[in-house]
């Protein structure tokens, strides 16, 4: 499996078909609630837990404010709020839903995003969008896979998955080695490592 790698197991009763609801700490994240999952003993469904981060020009920061939205399969997934408190970056999902938008904060910080690699054994098209300020419910009307492709990052999840295999690279006349040059291009960031220019 590798060290960046984690299967999680639960013993069954029975094969039959079964609802996989994932959960952090004590909420459920129910955008990745998996219906119809297939216990057959083989690996259908994987995620990859990412930071992320705001390219501006050719430097990546963390963003201290704003909205962050996930689209899997060009449909709305989730939308994060940035949690504004000094020296602690997170985020935290909101209610809002495709059809009802909510300012309610589910009570859960995050400094991960949670991207499906693949589900039900296929590769998941997804995109990343941050924003400063909150969409609103008539912005939903014109987000179409040409408006993603335009306007949001696309998730290359296999590029993601093979950085993780690359060996960490020294930036030069520096003694840490966790500071590495800037990696390939997304702008998604695995959460097994940072970067810095």
């Amino acid at each position: 499996m590798g060290p960046s790698k984690t299967r999680l197991t639960y013993p069954l009763a029975d094969n039959t078909p079964k609802t996989l609801m994932l959960r952090y700490r004590d909420s459920f994240m129910s955008a990745y609630q998996i219906d119809e999952v297939t216990v057959d003993g083989a690996v259908h469904d994987a995620f990859l837990p990412c930071y992320l981060a705001v390219q501006v020009e050719n430097r990546l920061g963390l963003p201290t404010q704003g909205f962050i939205y996930h689209f899997i399969d060009s449909k709305f997934a989730h939308e994060y709020k940035i949690n504004t408190k000094p020296g602690a970056w997170n985020f935290s999902p909101t209610h809002s839903t495709s059809d009802s938008l909510s300012d309610d904060i589910i009570d859960l910080s995050l400094n991960f995003v949670l991207l499906p690699t693949k589900l039900k054994n296929a590769p998941v098209k997804q995109h990343l969008f941050y924003r400063q300020d909150k969409l609103i419910q008539d912005d939903f009307s014109d987000i179409n896979d040409g408006w993603l492709t335009k306007n949001a990052v696309s998730i290359d999840t296999k590029a993601l998955i093979s950085a993780l295999e690359e060996p960490l690279k020294r930036v030069n006349g520096s003694d840490d080695s966790n500071e590495i040059n800037t990696p390939p291009s997304s702008n998604t960031r695995s959460k097994n490592r940072r970067y810095m220019e």
